[in-house]
């Protein structure tokens, strides 16, 4: 499945970049991570629930992310399970950042998402939204975040 989000958000690109760099502090944005660790080089481990529908899930799993400074972005490869569910995902996301103005900056993310075992049940209307949701919400972080860097 794949997923397309792009919003704006108010502030210098170098201060969204500091925020979105520091993978643990970017990642406490998104809604359900619990947790997140930075295990070696550019990976990371982390956790985070996340209820689509009635299913609850706890997702815990790895991300490697590769910087690229120059063009502020990054591309992730992410792999999660939980096996009490006995299900999963795979993905490979990419964001980059694009200035529109000296305190409004771009955010462009997308991703191919593949869902394992009782995960990839669900409906791609009912995970469409519940991604939808996820986004808005860190959006908002984010932004809250942003504001306490400058």
């Amino acid at each position: 499945m794949k997923f397309a989000h792009e919003v704006l958000i108010d502030g210098s690109i170098d201060a969204i970049w500091n925020v979105l760099d520091d993978i643990p502090r970017a990642a406490s944005c998104m809604p359900g991570v619990t947790e997140v660790i930075h295990t070696q080089d550019d990976e990371y481990q982390g956790v985070i629930q996340v209820q689509v529908g009635p299913m609850k899930f706890q997702l815990t799993g790895t991300v490697d992310v590769q910087r690229a400074p120059d063009t502020k972005s990054w591309t992730m490869k992410a792999r999660a399970q939980d096996n009490r569910v006995n299900g999963g995902v795979q993905a490979t996301i990419n964001a980059m950042l694009t200035e529109q103005s000296s305190n409004v900056a771009n955010l462009n993310v997308t991703a191919d998402v593949q869902f394992l075992g009782r995960i990839g049940t669900l409906g791609q209307p009912l995970i469409k939204r519940k991604a939808d949701q996820m986004i808005e919400a860190f959006t908002k972080n984010l932004q809250a975040a942003v504001e306490l860097e400058t």
